[in-house]
């Protein structure tokens, strides 16, 4: 299985996202590209990455299976010091 990570707003790969289809785990390369021997079935994915919002899809595994997240940069907070 191959998953694919990559910026949903300028579409850059991410690289070190940590892919997830428990019991399996992955990082992605620079390409933002992860690739994962996995059983055939079915998988909840989830692919999350620092100072992204976490991407969660269910998958079905029949045959070599290609995934691409698109995440989302998690919004800045608003931090009122006083």
């Amino acid at each position: 299985m191959t998953i694919e990570a990559f910026d949903g707003d300028t579409q850059a790969p991410i690289k070190g996202a940590h892919v997830l289809l428990h019991p399996y785990r992955a990082l992605t390369d620079e390409r933002g590209v992860a690739k994962v021997k996995v059983a055939k079935g079915r998988y909840t994915l989830f692919v999350s990455g620092f100072n992204y919002i976490g991407h969660e899809q269910i998958i079905d595994v029949t045959s070599d299976v290609t995934a691409r997240a698109e995440l989302a940069v998690e919004p800045e907070e608003d931090v009122d010091i006083r």
